[in-house]
């Protein structure tokens, strides 16, 4: 499985999140994302998560 994830680079699986502000600043960051990349597809328009 290492072969397949793990790191983000071509030919491996990831689902993956981009957010504008670092969430590790301000935690509430990741409740606005940019993008949304779920099994090579990025989802479009992304819908947050309600309270």
């Amino acid at each position: 499985m290492d072969d397949q994830t793990g790191t983000v680079e071509a030919g491996k699986a990831a689902d993956l999140i981009a957010v504008e502000q670092n969430p590790l600043e301000d935690i509430s960051a990741l409740r606005t994302m940019a993008m949304v990349m779920r099994e090579g597809r990025v989802i479009v328009p992304y819908r947050p998560m309600e309270e």
